[in-house]
């Protein structure tokens, strides 16, 4: 009686152990191998419902990098997986391309999903980064009550960049970096304002499914746009060793941290000389050449205004060059400006 309790047992754990496996291989047959779905859709599932481990990142500019390749389900988060709430379905850096926003539990941050060429990637941002998402991508930063910036992602490597499209501190204002007047901050503002904000769906098996599997956003874009995309994608990806440059900035003594800023800072501007001329060899035009020679104008002109608060005519003449830092990401911002433009990129319509 007892060997025939034990064999009917393992029976039973045999066949609920094979409905788990039918249950995940009925994903696998009407989804994974479903023709109708697209490669970035599959690649979605299979990280959402935890069939394929994923590449995870951890970090900011001028912060420690932590990287993990795993099941979404096991990434850790405050002595715990983390879990969450909501997900979104949204193009967050103008390729026409889609990511997945997943909104991590009780307002702790976000997880940026994005499918590349080597498989998804997923970047963790804090959840004051990226308020009122909006439907074509744009969001809302905050530091402070006086202190936001109206941004979309950039995507460098494994880091997450804000293009800081508008950035207001207290009464300053400032325009793609330049230093703008009140009226035209507001004028942003009311536009942004205008703006759909994007639809958030809770985050379940159901609601994925009826969300991710065949949405339209994943057929509207050609392969030959895909391919032209994931050239400017690598570009800007190959300026993830300027990113890098940051990480030192409190490293050593006052020289050493000195000389890492003006490393980052004449990086940034021979990058973006770089990409300039490729873009004037391009698409030469009055107004290529006007636009550079207003941001170049209003750049030293701002600089100039910040030295003025020291007292001294140039960053060498300062003891702490930490400003090399604040002005080489300036120029870096400006770079993936000038490559959206070689790309023929509407980051901003």
């Amino acid at each position: 009686m007892k060997q025939l309790f034990i064999l009917l047992l393992l029976l039973g754990i045999c066949f609920l152990s094979s409905c788990g496996n039918r249950v995940q291989s009925n994903f696998e047959l009407e989804t994974i191998n479903d023709q109708s779905v697209s490669n970035a859709e599959k690649a979605f599932l299979s990280v959402l419902f935890n069939e394929e481990t994923f590449v995870y990142h951890s970090n900011t500019q001028y912060d420690s990098y932590y990287s993990m390749n795993g099941y979404l389900k096991d990434i850790p988060f405050n002595d715990k997986t983390m879990e969450f709430s909501q997900f979104a379905v949204v193009d967050l850096d103008g390729d026409s391309m889609p990511e997945i926003v997943l909104a991590v539990e009780e307002y702790m941050g976000f997880v940026i999903l994005r499918n590349t060429t080597d498989g998804v990637h997923g970047n963790f941002i804090g959840y004051r980064s990226m308020l009122q998402l909006k439907e074509d991508g744009s969001s809302y930063g905050t530091a402070s009550s006086s202190e936001h910036w109206i941004q979309k992602k950039y995507f460098v490597g494994y880091t997450v960049l804000d293009s800081n499209k508008l950035y207001v501190d207290g009464a300053s204002y400032y325009i793609d970096d330049l230093i703008a007047d009140k009226e035209d901050a507001d004028e942003l503002e009311t536009a942004f304002k205008n703006v759909p904000e994007i639809e958030w769906h809770d985050y379940s098996e159901e609601s994925i499914m009826q969300h991710i599997k065949g949405n339209t956003l994943f057929f509207e874009v050609s392969q030959e746009k895909v391919e032209h995309m994931n050239g400017r994608q690598e570009y800007m990806d190959s300026l993830q060793y300027l990113i890098d440059l940051t990480r030192n900035y409190t490293e050593g003594d006052l020289e050493k941290r000195n000389d890492y800023a003006k490393k980052y800072y004449d990086s940034c501007k021979d990058e973006m000389n770089k990409v300039y001329e490729m873009c004037i060899k391009k698409h030469d035009s009055s107004d290529l050449r006007k636009m550079q020679q207003v941001w170049e104008t209003g750049f030293v002109n701002r600089l100039s205004e910040d030295l003025k608060k020291y007292d001294v005519c140039s960053i060498e003449e300062l003891e702490d060059r930490a400003i090399y830092f604040t002005y080489g990401d300036m120029m870096l911002r400006h770079t993936l400006l000038l490559i959206n433009i070689y790309y023929d990129c509407d980051f901003y319509d």
